[in-house]
């Protein structure tokens, strides 16, 4: 008696298991990526507008993407109404991909948001994507930035900073203009070499009011120290601080100087950390106006 007592609550035991994990494989849901070839195609059928994701396998902050915001279930739910395409950046295959979404000028993950016809709307870079220290905030704005894809809308980026007058100013004040952003100190020789070929870039482009140039200082220098150590610059264009932290979030390398290109709609088309000659700025910028 006591066996077959032991046998049937044995298999009541399994058969609550195996409701469970067949529950569990009914509730578990992922978003389906497709590579290039095979998205496009989909985008072509469907009419659905796409994500490009580039990052590389095992890459760490690609892996903290993946567990932390693309398994969220609202994102994952967008997401449907997407064609979702994901780009491994050290396949060699993918090398005219890469160039033609400029991917040497950012460094990954990146995340591209297309139009139903293939024009890009929006760009995230790395902490645009996704900020390990504000969970929360980093998956609002990328629902932000789906939703606004959806209805074929641009999101572009933003940040506070202070002029060394005192006044407050916006990278969005920008808008229609091509906006090369110097992240730099005083205690920094890189950056006084910079600050030459910047001077170069504004002798280059004096009659084209559409190339602004702005200098930050990053490293909590005081006005007067910036104004001694600038101050043949100061008056040629935009200097100022970033009081509250909002431009560093683009010193992925925690290097200086680090500069960043950013398009007429706010999108990020370079960043990089290092100085960069007048040459190449001059390239970099002409390619961005077209």
């Amino acid at each position: 008696m006591m066996r077959l007592r032991y046998v049937a609550i044995t298999l009541s035991i399994l058969f609550l298991m195996a409701g469970c994990i067949q529950s569990s494989n009914k509730t578990h849901k992922s978003i389906e990526w497709l590579d290039y070839n095979e998205g496009m195609q989909k985008m072509e059928n469907t009419g659905k507008p796409a994500i490009l994701y580039f990052c590389s396998p095992g890459y760490d902050f690609c892996e903290t993407l993946e567990k932390n915001l693309f398994s969220n279930e609202t994102i994952i739910n967008m997401m449907k109404d997407f064609v979702a395409i994901k780009i491994d950046v050290n396949d060699p295959s993918q090398g005219e991909i890469l160039s033609k979404y400029k991917f040497m000028n950012n460094p990954f993950p990146l995340v591209i948001f297309l139009d139903s016809n293939g024009n890009e709307l929006s760009k995230l870079v790395a902490y645009s994507i996704y900020n390990p220290s504000d969970k929360i905030e980093s998956i609002k704005r990328f629902i932000e930035v789906l939703n606004l894809t959806l209805q074929g809308k641009i999101k572009g980026e933003d940040f506070r900073f202070v002029t060394l007058s005192g006044e407050e100013k916006r990278l969005s004040d920008y808008r229609g203009k091509v906006v090369i952003l110097d992240l730099m100190s005083v205690n920094c020789p890189a950056c006084r070499a910079q600050m030459n070929y910047l001077s170069e870039i504004r002798d280059y482009y004096h009659n084209d009011t559409d190339v602004v140039i702005i200098s930050l200082d990053v490293a909590g220098d005081d006005v007067s120290s910036i104004e001694s150590t600038y101050g043949s610059y100061i008056n040629n264009w935009i200097f100022g601080i970033d009081k509250y932290y909002e431009a560093s979030k683009y010193l992925l390398e925690n290097a200086i100087p680090t500069i960043v290109i950013f398009d007429k709609y706010g999108r990020i088309f370079y960043l990089k950390a290092g100085a960069k000659t007048t040459q190449d700025l001059v390239g970099l910028i002409e390619n961005v106006k077209d």
